[in-house]
């Protein structure tokens, strides 16, 4: 079976660099007629907010909020396909709806009108990837008042995943982290990966990590490894990401022009940082990676391809970085 994942599962807001398209200055409030306008759901802008507002905390400004959208928007989509290729054989694939739109709009796009990849489109390249690690986590978490909360999640099972038509072996890594950059557990499993099979290969049990440190101030960083190459990368929280206590540091971006349209973008955190991404408006381009997690002091090198040619001082004139941390006060 193909599972068809459904355009009403969710949307994000047009980008700021899509909203200066069509909005005069002042007028983008999300419940303004403009930006009403641009938005064919009749109850779509109230779905998207109610979802951050489930996720994360409240954004400082109308871009952080665009930015929370497109982190929405992502993870929507991710968990409906990996659930869906987890269950291999009975399933065998998805598709989703939609890929670009026709105008600036809010939407459930991956790419917007004028070819900008949003955050959609970047997790798609790694939850589609041919060779996947996923994590299946179990149980509830319910907000009772305030931040009191009853959670039974305590286990995660881990899966791998594999498409590509030559059978291999990977290595399958997991490592807890405290937010404040100890390691707290790390294990490794030598694995078998066999086209068309979706294998539970180990279950952690994580009861007594949460006890002592707390699910607020933990992440799960999971990897697949073939060879020397990481082919699959991911992070799992243990709880609803507004109430996560994240540390905050501001990212070291350093930039070479490697020709007149093409520029090498290293990036590199003190601290665990969620989601980091870049936009450099006014100049299209492609990127080979964005809104994607930087883990401490481990540098991470984006290839990036302008439309036109630039100047290594124009494109960092134009720089613009955010991560989870940076969208609210």
């Amino acid at each position: 079976q193909l599972r068809f994942v459904s355009e009403f599962g969710m949307q994000a807001f047009a980008s700021p660099e899509a909203q200066r398209t069509f909005c005069p200055p002042g007028q983008n409030n999300v419940f303004g007629p403009v930006m009403e306008n641009h938005q064919k759901h009749p109850a779509g802008n109230q779905i998207v907010l109610d979802y951050v507002s489930r996720l994360y905390r409240y954004p400082k400004n109308q871009d952080a909020l665009c930015y929370l959208s497109e982190l929405n928007e992502a993870l929507s989509m991710q968990v409906a396909v990996e659930h869906y290729r987890r269950t291999m054989p009975r399933c065998m694939g998805a598709l989703y709806w939609q890929i670009n739109d026709c105008w600036p709009v809010t939407s459930a796009s991956s790419i917007e009108f004028n070819g900008r990849w949003r955050a959609l489109h970047y997790a798609a390249r790694r939850f589609f990837a041919p060779a996947l690690v996923s994590a299946h986590v179990p149980g509830e978490e319910t907000t009772i008042i305030g931040n009191y909360r009853r959670s039974s999640v305590r286990e995660v099972h881990l899966y791998t995943v594999y498409d590509a038509p030559a059978d291999t072996r990977g290595t399958l890594r997991w490592d807890l982290f405290h937010l404040d950059g100890r390691v707290l557990l790390s294990g490794r499993k030598r694995v078998a990966l066999r086209y068309g099979e979706s294998i539970r290969q180990h279950t952690l049990d994580l009861a007594a990590a949460l006890a002592k440190h707390g699910r607020d101030h933990v992440y799960l960083r999971i990897a697949l490894d073939v060879g020397d190459t990481r082919v699959s990368e991911e992070t799992i929280f243990l709880t609803t990401p507004r109430f996560l206590s994240l540390p905050r540091a501001r990212p070291r971006v350093s930039l070479r022009l490697l020709n007149s349209t093409e520029a090498q973008l290293t990036v590199r955190s003190s601290v665990f940082q969620h989601r980091f991404s870049f936009e450099f408006p006014g100049l299209p381009h492609y990127a080979t990676d964005n809104f994607f997690d930087l883990y401490p002091d481990e540098p991470r090198q984006i290839r990036i391809h302008f439309r036109r040619p630039v100047t290594r001082a124009a494109v960092l004139r134009a720089l613009r970085t955010q991560t989870l941390a940076d969208s609210y006060a």
